[in-house]
């Protein structure tokens, strides 16, 4: 079996959990805000970890760049494996002792994606991703609470900050590896990591439009703003030869993609996270 075996096997296991978790708890909107969030939230701290820090490398066999190979990766663990377990987790509001079992399911994957020689460790160690998954899934199930019976605004303005990051960055991400755009300016060697340590902290700031536009000025007339904000920021990156396209990309089909974020992020912000419908249970799964 290939590599990619192994990491599609994670995927559908992710999209799996995903389908089950909205189908059994109804109020898709909301769980799809709220998994856009925590993923954004997962991939954030693991850019931080796997490329700032270099701690391990995913291999799963596509690409023949090792930072292209842990990129897509990165894209496929912390998106649908991390991000079906953790939505299971926080919608359901499992108790603990799940949650250390599922930390033990992570590890066991580790060890198995090790001996298979499809992701190998730098620094870091398999007790390291235990302890990673009990953190993060009690702090996203404490963080799904807290959404739901509307008591903390600060959180419901970060975690759509982090959705529209995601938004921005992960199309911009799926291009990078697809050869069709690339922002840099010649941190690093690497092609790949050079578009990382850019395109990240600048989609950060690309954020903070769509909160400030669409979040605090409620007016309809400013919620295009950010569209418009985005496509000069963009043009002036290309002038300073910072942003480049490839194979047919341009920036007329990137301002249509950046068109479509806003759009859903919209429709997002206007229908999710303000609590749930009827007044929030905790269920389990079988419920």
């Amino acid at each position: 079996m290939t590599n990619l075996f192994w990491y599609h096997s994670l995927t559908f296991i992710g999209i799996g959990l995903i389908i089950f978790t909205m189908y059994k708890r109804k109020s898709i909107v909301n769980l799809f805000s709220f998994y856009l969030f925590i993923s954004a939230l997962a991939y954030l701290c693991e850019i931080v970890i796997l490329f700032v820090f270099n701690s391990y490398a995913y291999k799963p066999g596509l690409f023949t760049d090792p930072i292209q190979e842990s990129i897509y990766g990165h894209l496929v663990c912390n998106g649908f494996f991390w991000g079906g377990f953790t939505l299971l987790v926080a919608a359901f509001q499992l108790k603990y002792y799940w949650i250390f079992l599922i930390s033990v399911v992570f590890m066991l994957v580790e060890v198995l994606f090790l001996a298979l020689g499809i992701y190998t460790h730098h620094w870091w160690r398999t007790y390291m991703t235990g302890i990673a998954v009990v953190v993060f899934l009690f702090f996203a199930r404490k963080c799904f609470g807290i959404l739901m019976e509307k008591k903390h605004m600060l959180l419901r303005y970060t975690a759509f900050y982090l959705i529209a990051w995601l938004l921005l960055l992960g199309s911009s991400i799926v291009l990078l590896i697809s050869d069709k755009q690339h922002f840099g300016i010649g941190l690093v060697d690497n092609y790949f990591l050079n578009d990382i340590f850019f395109d990240v902290p600048y989609q950060l700031i690309m954020s903070l439009t769509f909160i400030f536009f669409v979040n605090f000025l409620h007016k309809p007339y400013w919620k295009t703003a950010p569209l418009f904000v985005v496509l000069l920021s963009d043009y002036m990156m290309i002038k300073m030869n910072i942003l480049t396209f490839q194979n047919g990309w341009n920036l007329f089909y990137l301002t249509q993609l950046h068109y479509l974020c806003l759009g859903l992020y919209i429709v997002l912000e206007k229908y999710s996270l303000k609590g749930w419908k009827t007044p929030f249970k905790k269920e389990c799964p079988n419920s």
